[in-house]
């Protein structure tokens, strides 16, 4: 039963190579994540600026602006999903 003893060795280690790169997979993705979400506040604080910048006319310039910022996020989620855009 040589065989089947390297076998349960063999899955062992498998098993502990799959859980090493489980765990490298969710740090990096993690990070992805956090580096996304600060990009996206990032964007925000920009839009902001440039809103409060605009003098009496900005109001308008914002909703504008906070509207384009929602349909791109729901144009990056429609494609996370992996559903297909509708058309125009």
């Amino acid at each position: 039963m040589r065989g089947a003893a390297a076998l349960v060795d063999a899955r062992g280690a498998w098993e502990a190579e799959a859980r090493r790169a489980r765990g490298a997979w969710a740090a990096g993705e993690k990070a992805r994540r956090e580096a996304w979400a600060a990009g996206k506040a990032r964007e925000v604080k920009e839009l902001t600026i440039k809103a409060r910048a605009g003098g009496p006319g900005a109001r308008a310039g914002r909703r504008v602006r906070v509207a384009y910022a929602v349909d791109a996020w729901a144009t990056l989620v429609r494609r996370a999903r992996g559903r297909s855009l509708p058309a125009p």
